[in-house]
């Protein structure tokens, strides 16, 4: 037995002796006795160990040829030795839980668990609550991007060869398609198990290639400049790349496909700075989140398979084939955009979410976009092959991120929830509730622009909803491009409402259109609103 394994399992059974079971065994490791949750209570306050262990790795795939749960530290993707024992990367993630003796370690050092290959079942879940303290940060990883290292390329790089730049004014989302001897630059996710994050090694950028983006031409989301992790320095700020030019050498890449079912670091000592780059206390970064199901969501799958994030974890160039749920508490303070005058809350920058979302947040105490609970920056959210869920709360939309829909016929449902700059993708209804704010944006010079495809995607106020545009002349048509605006339900008229004026309430059975709202309103304050209550706004 190597020394590691022997002193997790001896402390077990000095512990065991004391404390009676309570729970199910952890699979995979030496440590039978104790619950799957909770703490343990070593002797002394003694930290065993393997919660000082800085470093795991993981190889379910044993792409390293060497992988094995008996390894001595598991620290190292390389086959090798230590102590005189056999080391490499573990092969399963129970085997770390299992030296742990729990899911809840308290670590006191910053701490990388890195998944140098892939799941390909259920057998080996993935559930990390790590008690994170004295300002310690958790990264799960995946292989070989630290630095400027990328996963395993998917496909050949290609060449673009035409380029259809972003115009928002337009309706028009990036594309591009091959040069003539450029290779295969439309690829199709449905032909691989992971969604495929996309490089440009010319001008440096990564995005995603959706499901529902498939066509003779590629049609990634939005561009963003390649984020910056660095641990106990915060993270680089998210920006927006339009620079695709014919010739741009493309690369595809499947990220590592991990089980993750539960990722919720537990704050002991929030690692505060004081600067702009506050340090998220978890990062996900370039990882699949997995889902081993492979039924095809629809009107009967009531209980699609979740993953649990916590607020306090940042999510990087990242997909999550789960539906993403939240549980309630701090969020990450992941960093301040150019808009806001604190930190935001919760950051998704550059993910894709095709499963979807039922994630509910609580702004802070200042109801304005810059203090939304979460940001997604860029990336897309729903696809009408994956989604079984979308329902949001006190979100922000931006970096013309990508709203989808479900294919179990669940439309995108946010509530008090903001948009920036966003491309509504294909003819979504989005329905509204609560308070949105459309006043401002990270990009585009602080101007929201709402733009959706050809097919006319709507917005649709429920019941008392609240929407705020900027005030100005022409603000409304410049804010809804292509947008159908319903005001409860399906209902397209409404009336005239100016505080300011002689009568607060006017001229009825307008329609609710961005030219109209231009018309009625224009640069005085103001509301379309429903009998109901719906209401557009410039105020």
């Amino acid at each position: 037995m190597n020394p590691l394994r022997a002193f997790a399992f001896f402390a077990v059974l000095a512990v065991a002796a004391c404390s009676p079971s309570s729970g199910r065994p952890l699979a995979g490791g030496p440590n039978t006795n104790l619950p799957p949750f909770g703490i343990p209570v070593y002797p002394h306050g003694v930290i065993p160990p393997a919660w000082q262990q800085a470093a795991w790795v993981v190889d379910p795939a044993n792409a390293s040829g060497c992988a094995s749960d008996a390894n001595a530290t598991c620290g190292t993707a390389s086959c090798g030795s230590a102590a005189g024992y056999a080391d490499g990367p573990c092969a399963s993630f129970a085997e770390i839980a299992g030296r742990w003796g729990t899911y809840e370690p308290r670590l006191q050092q910053t701490t990388t668990m890195t998944f140098i290959s892939s799941h390909s079942s259920n057998a080996d879940p993935v559930t990390l609550r790590p008690r994170m303290e004295k300002g310690a940060q958790f990264l799960l990883q995946g292989a070989g991007v630290t630095g400027t290292g990328l996963p395993t390329a998917y496909a050949a790089s290609c060449v673009i060869g035409t380029v259809t730049a972003k115009n928002r004014g337009s309706n028009v989302p990036l594309s591009y398609t091959a040069s003539a001897t450029g290779g295969n630059c439309a690829v199709s996710p449905a032909a691989t198990a992971t969604p495929l994050l996309v490089v440009n090694a010319t001008h440096a950028s990564r995005a995603f290639i959706t499901n529902n983006q498939l066509a003779s031409s590629s049609q990634p989301t939005q561009p963003l400049s390649a984020i910056t992790v660095t641990l106990g320095a915060g993270l680089g700020a998210p920006t927006e790349a339009d620079t695709y030019a014919s010739g741009d050498t493309v690369s595809y890449f499947q990220l590592p496909n991990v089980n993750l079912v539960d990722f919720e670091p537990q704050v002991v000592d929030f690692p505060h700075v004081n600067t702009a780059a506050t340090l998220p206390p978890g990062i996900l970064y370039q990882l699949n989140v997995f889902d081993p199901q492979t039924v095809t969501p629809n009107a009967t799958a009531v209980f699609p398979d979740q993953v649990r994030i916590s607020p306090a974890v940042t999510v990087v160039e990242s997909s999550l084939q789960r539906v993403l749920t939240t549980p309630p508490g701090l969020d990450s303070g992941a960093l301040a955009l150019s808009t806001g005058t604190t930190a935001m809350g919760g950051l998704l920058a550059n993910a894709y979410l095709p499963a979807g979302a039922f994630s509910v947040y609580s702004r802070h105490a200042a109801a304005s976009k810059s203090v939304a609970s979460l940001t997604m920056a860029g990336g897309a959210v729903g696809d009408s092959t994956a989604c079984s869920a979308f329902y949001v709360a006190g979100w922000l939309f931006d970096f013309d991120a990508t709203i989808g829909t479900c294919a179990n016929g669940n439309a995108p449902d946010l509530t008090d929830t903001d948009l920036g700059c966003v491309f509504i993708d294909g003819s979504s209804v989005v329905s509204l509730r609560g308070v949105s704010f459309e006043n401002g944006s990270n990009v585009n010079s602080n101007v929201p622009v709402i733009y959706g495809s050809a097919s006319n995607p709507t917005l649709r106020l429920w019941h008392n909803a609240h929407v705020q545009y900027p005030a100005g002349a022409s603000n409304a048509a410049a804010t809804y491009k292509n947008m159908i605006l319903n005001v409860s339900s399906s209902n397209t008229k409404a009336c005239v409402v100016t505080p300011a004026g002689a009568s607060s309430f006017g001229t009825c059975n307008l329609s609710t259109t961005a030219a109209q709202l231009d018309t009625s309103l224009g640069a005085t304050s103001g509301c379309l609103c429903s009998g109901a209550g719906a209401c557009f706004c410039n105020f």
